[in-house]
């Protein structure tokens, strides 16, 4: 979002860094603002810690996000937070850190959240169908903000089927059906593109050796470009778990962005959203399901070439620096050629 805001046309003053850093950047704000400078607005991301325990060490800094958000409030800036994670929320957070070390971080996670609701002019979620599942942000001014991408040509033959998955593994990203139905059609290719450690940990349950339709490959960044020009279907088909329901995966509009027509599960989130755009195919989480659709684009790939077209039509409207703008329309007249952003 930061490059995004300056491809927008603003001049952004970076408030980011460790508490120290933070602390020394804002004395410097505070004195840009008393020598005559003017400041639009402030944008501002929570990590999947709250900002207090974000320093390398998580020595905690109680006051100084208090300290920041007041003085632009008693100045007039309107500012904004995009709020990214809920995990602290379920059972597994519990199973994983411990109930006690759950039932501190609990508390600082809802002490966080109050903060946002005193200072914010909005506070942005990845889905309202997310904010929905935290009653702290009832009743506030909360706005839907997806994840962007950048627009990438990759185009590809629609001929022979060629799925690409990139994206988490484990207990939220099950990819057992769709595995399954690969194994089982040796004409259909898929790769799947994740992390080492990830794959490592749930590799015996997929036991692909000997498919050779099947790839898993550990890319990121530039390297993606080959996997994408050779993919001409990208996948989201997991087990459509609570989470799903609410979730926004980045790579929902990265696939967006490098022009992917999209085969998703039914019961998510995601899928509402390929449906809603004419992205793709909403199919059930079920080897059969997923069989006989690719069979069935297998035989008719201009219905491939067709959801390309849809997808490539409306690629433009999910940028990051169309998540830019609309941050800048929410909150303040937006002029670029005069207009100056803080990131926080």
């Amino acid at each position: 979002m930061k490059a995004a805001f300056t491809q927008a046309g603003f001049e952004v003053f970076d408030l980011t860094g460790t508490a120290r850093e933070r602390s020394i950047k804002f004395r410097e704000l505070k004195l840009q603002v008393k020598t005559g400078k003017k400041f639009d607005f402030m944008y501002s991301e929570s990590a999947t810690i709250p900002p207090m325990l974000g320093d390398p060490n998580h020595f905690p800094h109680p006051f100084l996000d208090a300290q920041i958000f007041a003085w632009f409030k008693r100045n007039g800036i309107p500012q904004s937070v995009f709020y990214r994670d809920i995990y602290w929320r379920f059972d597994e957070y519990v199973e994983r850190v411990g109930k006690p070390l759950a039932a501190v971080m609990r508390l600082i996670y809802r002490m966080e959240l109050s903060l946002y609701r005193r200072y914010m002019t909005r506070i942005y979620v990845p889905s309202l169908q997310m904010a929905a599942e935290i009653p702290q942000l009832v009743d506030t001014r909360v706005g839907e903000l997806p994840p962007g991408g950048n627009t990438i040509d990759a185009q590809a033959e629609n001929y022979p089927i060629r799925l690409l998955y990139v994206g988490g593994i484990g207990a939220h990203y099950q990819l057992h059906e769709l595995v399954a139905a690969a194994k089982v059609n040796p004409d259909f290719f898929l790769t799947i593109c994740t992390a080492n450690n990830r794959w490592n940990e749930v590799a015996n349950e997929y036991d692909i050796s000997g498919c050779s339709n099947i790839r898993v490959v550990h890319r990121s960044s530039d390297e993606l470009l080959d996997l994408y020009r050779n993919a001409n279907i990208a996948a989201i088909v997991v087990n459509p778990t609570h989470y799903w329901r609410f979730a926004v995966p980045v790579k929902l509009f990265e696939y967006v962005n490098y022009g992917k027509p999209i085969i998703v599960s039914s019961g998510t989130l995601a899928s509402q959203i390929v449906a809603d755009n004419e992205w793709g195919w909403v199919i059930n989480n079920d080897r059969a399901d997923i069989e006989r659709t690719l069979r069935y684009l297998a035989d008719y790939p201009r219905q491939i070439t067709q959801a390309t077209e849809r997808v490539l039509a409306k690629r433009s409207e999910h940028t990051w620096e169309a998540r830019a703008k609309k941050v800048a329309a929410d909150l303040s007249n937006f002029s670029p050629e005069s207009s100056t952003a803080d990131l926080t």
